[in-house]
């Protein structure tokens, strides 16, 4: 079985790709918008990354892990939003709080395939401060799920029950 961490970036991607399909780009964060020389990326993107999970025994060497998921939504430059830029512009400029809405609508209170995956519930929004054009909108979800990766088989001990037939009076 492959890393409970695979598992839920596969599913994760998989439902963006089916139900938000104007994101170009779905891939693991590994700091692509953070560097000059920026990686090729098709936009808009979507860099998800696992953070903050903590861990506590459920007994059996099974773990209830519970945490953060960080989407960071990014768009390229486009024109500014301002009174005075014509309407096509500024509604395309906005365009990225729409792709916004549609990625939360699809992934909020959506349980992750398997019996030990909970919910992902949104708890914060922000947009990330930057200096070269690009808007980004980090979101972050919790998302609570067993890991049984470790669990050991429990061996219950026989029981032997004698049955007597003859009941005294």
């Amino acid at each position: 079985m492959p890393a409970p961490f695979i598992v839920i970036f596969s599913a994760i991607q998989n439902r963006i790709i089916h139900q938000v399909p104007e994101i170009a780009h779905i891939a693991l964060d590994m700091g692509q918008l953070n560097t000059r020389n920026r990686p090729q990326l098709s936009w808009p993107c979507l860099l998800i990354d696992f953070e903050h999970f903590s861990f506590s025994d459920l007994g059996a060497h099974v773990q209830m892990a519970t945490g953060t998921i960080a989407l960071r939504l990014g768009t390229a430059p486009l024109s500014g939003t301002g009174q005075n830029t014509p309407e096509a512009y500024r509604t395309k400029a906005l365009s990225c709080y729409n792709l916004e809405a549609q990625l939360h609508m699809a992934l909020h209170a959506w349980s992750l395939p398997g019996d030990y995956m909970g919910a992902m519930m949104r708890t914060s929004v922000r947009t990330q401060s930057r200096t070269d054009g690009y808007h980004v909108r980090e979101l972050r979800y919790t998302l609570s799920y067993e890991d049984n990766s470790t669990r050991t088989e429990q061996q219950m001990a026989p029981v032997s029950m004698v049955v007597n037939p003859v009941i005294d009076l």
